[in-house]
């Protein structure tokens, strides 16, 4: 099976920033790349990126995808179809198909969300419930309905006409059915993959549900800065804020203190979510690694890295924003010392997860 990523719209819900598919995930994936980073990709032949003209030669396309896919281990099924203008999806899509000349099952992905599915070479399409997504952008969705064995039965682009949406996957058993398929509404305007899709139900062919699970949606601007304010760097004092405070020439020794249990448990709920990146900063010298690392052990601290040898003195954190890394990029919070107020004190300032 090939997986065919069509990116050669012009990101309009993303205004004055680069193509929103070349964005970057705070992991450092492009957006592309992370829409099907979980993905298990040993029964995918080859990964066809279809993009414009335009973009390879602004930002050079080709050599930054090259770099993306070795990092992901992808390289060797990399193919780019670089292509000169598209009226829509579809139309990326067949122009891709023909100029590589592709045969046999594909699966289409949107680019600008994720989901977790398992593509089986066959007439499908991925959907989920809207009930469990809270979704703004329900009215800019394609939605199915279907029988009692999981047949699609009718398929309609941007009105609600049940509870079940498509995600952005397209399964075909075989290219040339799309690519035939294409030719016939061609001079239809504003041609989404749902038109293909409805013209080969009526031609007879069958299209199954597949249903799929973690579905995230970046399709506006909001949508991806929303999910990216998930994520975030903390940066935090060890004495004084996660075990209780102590001193290297007098009593209680670096290393003696118990853990501030309520704040050392925010911390791990946040490390075992995969939100935040968690960086200890102490003035404690590089001698007392060995002490601080069996401390934290045994206050059970789930943590990254460690920065040993810091002043103690101010610390203050610089970062730059920008239209994709919007202000404000950084904040400070200042806690009493001892004290078990930090879950209160980064209310409203990064998204917790559910205990």
């Amino acid at each position: 099976m090939i997986l065919v990523l069509p990116v050669a719209g012009q990101s309009s819900r993303y205004p004055n920033m680069r193509p929103k598919w070349m964005l970057n995930h705070p992991n450092g994936n492009m957006m592309l790349a992370q829409s099907f980073f979980q993905w298990d990709m040993s029964h995918v032949e080859s990964i066809v990126v279809i993009c414009l003209r335009q973009h390879d030669e602004q930002y050079n396309v080709q050599q930054m995808l090259s770099k993306q896919f070795a990092k992901l281990g992808l390289l060797d099924k990399l193919r780019v179809v670089v292509i000169e203008q598209s009226d829509s999806q579809p139309h990326s899509v067949y122009q891709g198909l023909i100029q590589a000349g592709i045969t046999g099952p594909i699966f289409i992905k949107d680019s600008d969300n994720y989901f977790s599915c398992t593509p089986k070479g066959v007439n499908e399409i991925c959907f989920a419930n809207i009930s469990e997504y809270n979704s703004q952008n329900v009215a800019n969705k394609s939605y199915i309905v279907m029988n009692e064995v999981g047949s699609i039965i009718n398929i309609v682009e941007k009105r609600i006409i049940s509870d079940t949406f498509c995600t952005g996957g397209y399964g075909f058993a075989n290219a040339g059915d799309f690519i035939r398929t294409f030719e016939g509404l061609s001079d239809v305007p504003n041609l989404y993959i749902s038109h293909i899709v409805y013209k080969m139900m009526l031609d007879g062919f069958v299209f199954s549900g597949a249903g799929v699970a973690d579905y995230l949606d970046w399709g506006t601007l909001d949508d991806w800065n929303q999910y990216r304010q998930q994520y975030c760097t903390l940066f935090i004092d060890l004495d004084g804020v996660l075990v209780q405070n102590a001193a290297e020439y007098f009593q209680p020794f670096w290393g003696e203190t118990n853990a501030i249990s309520q704040n050392v448990e925010t911390i791990n709920r946040l490390y075992a979510a995969g939100y935040a990146e968690i960086i200890l900063t102490t003035s404690r010298p590089y001698e007392f690694e060995q002490t601080t690392y069996e401390q934290l052990a045994r206050v059970g601290l789930k943590y990254h890295r460690i920065l040993f040898g810091l002043l103690h003195a101010k610390r203050i954190i610089i970062n730059d924003y920008s239209s994709s890394n919007p202000y404000r990029s950084c904040d400070a919070v200042n806690i009493q010392r001892d004290s078990s107020q930090l879950t209160e004190m980064l209310q409203g300032l990064i998204s917790f997860p559910p205990k």
